[in-house]
């Protein structure tokens, strides 16, 4: 912990070398490994400094990250509340945090400064496992990173010595790899975004074609990931398009997706797939294929096709501040901020002794106040506290103690089962710190400096190094 803390002291100069750069490097490696490979990412997409030292650093993210927490991204649901535990877990997955964004943002990063490299990486970069998950969960796996990295990868060959590196790889190679992985919906509908960001030849969408196709015909993954996917999955009418003007038969594939969803719409699905709703996406099926004029090739979906075979659970979430203690805390947080006509309280009204005396009463119950529920819920709620204290407590030993107790509050809170959605309420914490004046913006990244958790420190680092 101390050698941390000397280390972002060295990173507390209005200027940064070459030298302090590594010296971030450093620290870095003192974090959990998906924190550790975004920093490096943060160093080796600055174009200020040395390609070699970049290049190193890219490499070292993608081999860190592979020991990140999660495999891949996840998605939420949509539709849900946001102010509940999924949506924490929503926001922490938009951080980049797991392995498959992180290893292909480093290979995109060696695109521009090492093919060589970044082709050999790619070489080991493939598509984890799927998993299908039960009605009850809102969070759905997203594997659409390994699929943009395939789309730079791609758009990168431009010459006979790029696609040598490749092992003689053209695009509708790299195209047939990447589409034959697809075999889970989210994977599916990532694959035909794909397809349909580039601009393909007749040859290409006639090579590629049937291996989309195939992909659709065996795809499985759940009603809850089919759902989420399905909008997306539904652009595949766009391929079909490319080849009726490439004067190609779309019937191979149209049939395809028709197995698709008939398998999914057949099959179980969630408490929210109603058999009317479920219909009306089997009418858009129908309505598609008169529109490519298909009508009398692939066969519409009939009723019995597109009923559920059972209906299973709805999606589970734990709501925030819904309990009766929870609400009165916010209720008193929130009287601390705006007074009786609903304004926000002025500077000369917060140095009064009857603000004041409240203030510290409203800290008092907050350091007091025990959230109910999940582990999760109960660590967003207390940062939610500590962290509206901050902001409406006036400059002085009132907003340095609110900074103590946040900072207290996220050292003693840090769980590996958790740290990732922990680390999004910290990069909440410094994005929000931006906007303070710059002496209350110092006392919280030196609280952070010197809290003695890795991550904070590190994210200390990262704040200095992006205001240097």
């Amino acid at each position: 912990m101390i050698r941390a803390t000397a280390l972002l002291l060295l990173l507390c100069s209005a200027s940064f070398s070459s030298e302090e750069a590594e010296t971030l490097a450093v620290l870095a490696r003192t974090a959990p490994p998906e924190f550790a490979a975004d920093a490096l990412l943060l160093l080796a997409e600055d174009e200020s400094l040395g390609a070699g030292a970049r290049v190193e650093w890219a490499v070292e993210a993608f081999r860190t990250a592979v020991r990140a927490r999660d495999s891949a991204s996840w998605i939420r649901y949509p539709g849900r509340m946001a102010d509940s535990v999924n949506g924490l877990r929503g926001n922490a997955a938009r951080l980049g945090l797991d392995a498959l964004t992180l290893r292909g943002r480093a290979v995109r990063v060696l695109l521009k400064l090492d093919k060589r490299h970044a082709y050999e990486l790619f070489a080991e970069y493939g598509l984890p496992d799927t998993p299908a998950v039960p009605c009850r969960s809102e969070m759905v796996p997203d594997p659409a990173a390994y699929f943009e990295t395939v789309r730079e990868v791609i758009g990168s060959v431009r010459t006979d010595a790029d696609r040598d590196l490749l092992g003689g790889k053209d695009r509708v190679a790299l195209l047939t790899e990447a589409l034959r992985l697809a075999r889970h919906p989210m994977a599916v509908a990532a694959a035909i975004e794909l397809l349909t960001g580039l601009a393909l030849s007749p040859e290409e969408v006639a090579a590629v074609a049937p291996v989309l196709g195939a992909s659709l015909a065996a795809a499985l993954g759940g009603d809850r990931s089919f759902t989420a996917a399905q909008s997306r999955t539904a652009r595949v009418e766009r391929v079909a398009v490319l080849l009726k003007e490439a004067e190609i038969d779309a019937t191979p594939l149209v049939a395809a997706y028709r197995t698709y969803l008939v398998r999914h719409f057949g099959g179980d699905r969630c408490a929210e797939a109603t058999e009317q709703a479920t219909r009306a996406e089997a009418e858009k099926f129908d309505q598609m294929v008169t529109r490519l004029g298909l009508a009398g090739r692939v066969a519409p979906i009939d009723e019995e096709e597109s009923r559920p075979r059972r209906l299973l659970d709805a999606a589970e979430d734990e709501m925030m501040w819904d309990s009766p203690h929870d609400r009165r805390v916010l209720r008193s947080l929130r009287q601390l901020r705006f007074n009786a006509n609903d304004e926000p309280y002025t500077a000369s009204e917060k140095a009064s002794l009857e603000w004041l005396r409240w203030a510290d009463e409203v800290v008092l119950e907050v350091e007091e106040w025990q959230p109910e529920g999940s582990a999760l819920r109960q660590m967003f709620l207390k940062w939610s506290a500590y962290s509206s204290l901050i902001d409406v407590l006036p400059e002085g030993a009132e907003h340095q103690r609110a900074v103590s107790l946040l900072i207290a509050f996220l050292v003693s809170s840090y769980e590996e089962e958790h740290h990732v959605e922990w680390y999004e309420l910290v990069t909440n914490t410094a994005v929000r710190s931006r906007d303070l004046p710059a002496q209350q913006r110092e006392l919280i990244w030196n609280a952070f400096a010197h809290s003695g958790n890795p991550a904070l420190a590190l994210r200390a680092a990262i704040e200095r190094w992006r205001y240097r």
